[in-house]
């Protein structure tokens, strides 16, 4: 691998650690992990499971 495939590897994990420091100073328990603190929209709500599930054939 060259420096600048390094480079990267290395932002992109320094970036998700960064990003889970954040997160833990922002989720308390665990319904504000999976209700977003009572801040997320009715509709994306409504239409998340819809996109997410799998196929079941």
């Amino acid at each position: 691998m060259t420096v600048l495939d390094w480079t990267v590897l290395v932002a992109y994990f320094v970036l998700m650690v960064l990003i889970g420091v954040w997160s833990r100073t922002k989720i308390k328990t665990v319904v504000d992990y999976f209700t977003t603190g009572g801040r997320i929209p009715w509709w994306l709500s409504g239409i998340s499971p819809r996109w997410c599930r799998g196929r079941s054939d």
